[in-house]
């Protein structure tokens, strides 16, 4: 999700590089190119710009998660291959710590 301000004072809005809605400086909008005639399709645009960027947060959170998931299963056998305890306890402590 990204707003930006580009010149002449014209506010755009793009999910991924792709243009969702313009505020013009003479107060027109446009959500996809197209000029907008009525308030019911400016209030979608806005919805689907802010689901947009929702669902693109909540996917890099879950494979976010699930890499965590995998590290955490990593060291869980790391633990069989050593016989150093402490190793394997400041590992699960450490990912304990950054996974708060």
């Amino acid at each position: 999700m990204k707003a930006e301000l580009k010149a002449p004072n014209t506010i755009t809005f793009n999910v991924n590089d792709e243009l969702i809605m313009q505020l013009k400086p003479n107060g027109e909008i446009y959500v996809k190119g197209k000029l907008i005639e009525n308030d019911i399709e400016v209030v979608n645009a806005i919805r689907e710009f802010l689901n947009r960027d929702i669902l693109f947060y909540i996917d890099k959170l879950n494979r976010k998660q699930n890499d965590i998931d995998e590290l955490v299963e990593f060291i869980k056998d790391i633990k069989y291959l050593t016989s150093d305890q402490m190793i394997y306890s400041k590992s699960i402590e450490l990912i304990q710590k950054h996974t708060k």
